[in-house]
């Protein structure tokens, strides 16, 4: 993904349970790592995008997500979201305007994440994330069954020590791909 700077290292795996596989990478010009997480679903792949793309229903399955909501869709294949991330205490919370966006490539669809600085004006209590890469990926490999890419990398701005964001790098996106797949294979 363009933007993210010079990889340092391979992938690294930190976790690999229940079918999730959750990598972790250091990467120039970022104070934290990034994350890579894996796993397969079982669900259409239309269900998968339209999830996704739902800003409004991320707290019901992405970790520390306190609030979310799609501000505007820009057409089929663009939605601007904005999100509170709920941070441990005694740390502010973080929010972000963010815009997702839809493309394909072979039997490939992919879910573009990156943020937006000055669509909306910041709120004194949340410190506002202003530089993010990403991307959901999601390849059918047969009817209904479906390989699940999370790739993404945020600065969490703010006094947040790198060494303590890294420590929850792990568990956020594996419990999120895990509420996921709940959701989707009910």
């Amino acid at each position: 993904m363009k933007g993210y700077g010079q990889d340092i290292g391979e992938w690294e795996l930190e976790k690999d349970k229940k079918g999730i596989k959750v990598y972790t990478r250091a990467q120039e010009g970022w104070p934290i790592k990034g994350f890579r997480a894996e796993t397969s679903i079982k669900s259409s792949k239309e269900d998968f995008i339209q999830t996704v793309l739902n800003a409004d229903a991320f707290t019901e399955w992405m970790k520390d997500m306190k609030s979310s909501k799609n501000i505007e869709v820009t057409d089929n294949d663009t939605v601007i979201t904005y999100y509170v991330i709920d941070i441990p205490w005694p740390m502010q919370d973080r929010d972000a305007v963010g815009t997702m966006s839809r493309r394909e490539e072979d039997n490939t669809t992919f879910i573009e994440v990156s943020i937006l600085n000055d669509y909306l004006p910041e709120y004194p209590k949340l410190v506002r994330m202003k530089r993010s890469l990403g991307y959901w990926s999601v390849t059918e490999t047969s009817e209904n069954n479906l390989d699940i890419v999370y790739q993404f990398i945020a600065d969490p701005e703010g006094n947040v020590p790198g060494w303590i964001a890294n420590l929850f790098l792990v568990d956020g996106p594996y419990e999120t791909l895990a509420n996921l797949r709940d959701r989707l294979e009910q």
